[in-house]
């Protein structure tokens, strides 16, 4: 099984309808696809990504395989999403997802960057419900992703933070998936 789908699959054994969640890196759209289906009509996902083509890619993605209006996409980096979201919703948030790395088929060097990524996580984590979940992706095998794998892990370690860790292969680059869960 791939890691997205074992993010996808951890979704969906949390995520409920009318929640609300957040896709801190859109991308191609199918992890905010997936969670938009997860909330059902009356939910909310936002969207994150710095890049207009990811945006468009998502919002095409959204459109055709949606059946709902559910959701909001915003073109700025997520270490600015305290900004976009209602403070309301601080505390009521079911999950957030981060896929890092950069946007298949695109530039390589937009990258995400790990003093971002980690700020944005910890900023995610306050806005979790109890036991909401922070779903990471870390691509160890391009530039900065190694350093943004070992950021992640210094950070859950410190903070005594519950998590889950899977790795794609025994190999040192594969990818590696990170459950993060709020007591």
């Amino acid at each position: 099984m791939k890691l997205t789908e074992k993010a996808h699959q951890a979704w969906s054994q949390v995520v409920q309808l009318n929640d609300c969640c957040v896709d801190m890196t859109t991308g191609n759209g199918w992890d905010s696809l997936e969670l938009s289906k997860l909330v059902g009509r009356q939910g909310k996902v936002y969207g994150f990504d710095i890049q207009e083509d990811a945006i468009s890619n998502t919002q095409g993605l959204l459109s055709q395989g949606c059946k709902y209006q559910n959701f909001k996409l915003i073109r700025d980096c997520h270490t600015r999403f305290p900004v976009h979201l209602p403070r309301g919703l601080k505390g009521q948030i079911r999950a957030f997802t981060f896929n890092l790395g950069y946007l298949p088929g695109s530039d390589k060097s937009v990258i995400t960057e790990t003093l971002k990524s980690l700020q944005a996580m910890k900023e995610a984590y306050t806005w979790l419900t109890k036991d909401g979940i922070i779903s990471v992706i870390s691509y160890r095998g391009h530039h900065g992703g190694k350093d943004e794998f070992k950021g992640i892990n210094q950070w859950i370690q410190q903070d005594s933070i519950e998590y889950h860790r899977i790795e794609a292969s025994a190999k040192e680059n594969s990818p590696v998936f990170f459950l993060i869960r709020k007591t």
